[in-house]
């Protein structure tokens, strides 16, 4: 038993401080000189900087019994998981909003005749992209379309046959067949909502870790 009692004897010494190191950390704490006293710990008993801070908690707790205790990794571990919920509700918004497009725009095509068209005109947007406008036949009728979606450089030139999926029931409810009309908003929403989901899970396992 008396190896044991020993062992014990020594855990206590590297915890808790006495005599005039004692009084020379608290008289620090009462200035505010916290750090100060860690560094007087560590000095004097030639301690890492965790196990000085423990023992100066130790005394700020006695001296102070309304001392916080100031975490440093408990306070990371709060921020990690606080950016990790919000980037993961961007990242929610982001792959919702993509979801939301590419299921209405998939009803659309749907209930949708396609037809071929012409590109008569290129439009701008005074921010130096540009939109295509399609002339085309629909139930014996001439139409015309202008995207809503500009791109720089063009991704359309004036006298390009495309295809449009004009929808039966709103014939105003126009796609035209291609990726940048198709595609170029869903992926450029779901995209950086996947980074964003990732970039979220790597804060939140970084709060659950333990320093």
């Amino acid at each position: 038993a008396q190896p044991i009692a020993d062992e014990e004897t020594t855990v206590r010494s590297t915890t808790t401080l006495g005599g005039t190191l004692k009084t020379e950390v608290a008289q620090l704490l009462q200035t505010g000189r916290k750090m100060q006293a860690v560094k007087q710990v560590r000095h004097s008993l030639r301690v890492g900087l965790k196990d000085a801070l423990v023992m100066v908690e130790e005394v700020a707790r006695e001296t102070d019994p309304n001392y916080v205790s100031f975490n440093l990794g408990g306070c990371l571990r709060t921020i990690a998981k606080g950016i990790g919920i919000f980037f993961m509700m961007v990242s929610v918004m982001l792959i919702a909003a993509a979801g939301i497009i590419y299921f209405v725009q998939s009803q659309s095509i749907r209930n949708s005749d396609r037809v071929e068209g012409i590109v008569t005109e290129m439009r701008s947007n005074g921010a130096g992209g540009t939109a295509p406008v399609v002339n085309f036949e629909y139930r014996g009728n001439q139409h015309s379309y202008e995207s809503t979606l500009h791109s720089s450089p063009p991704e359309y030139a004036v006298g390009q046959q495309v295809f449009l999926f004009v929808n039966r029931e709103d014939p105003d409810d126009i796609t035209i067949d291609t990726f940048i009309d198709r595609w170029a908003l869903i992926v450029g929403l779901s995209v950086p909502g996947v980074i964003v989901l990732l970039i979220s899970i790597v804060f939140l396992n970084f709060s659950k870790r333990k320093f």
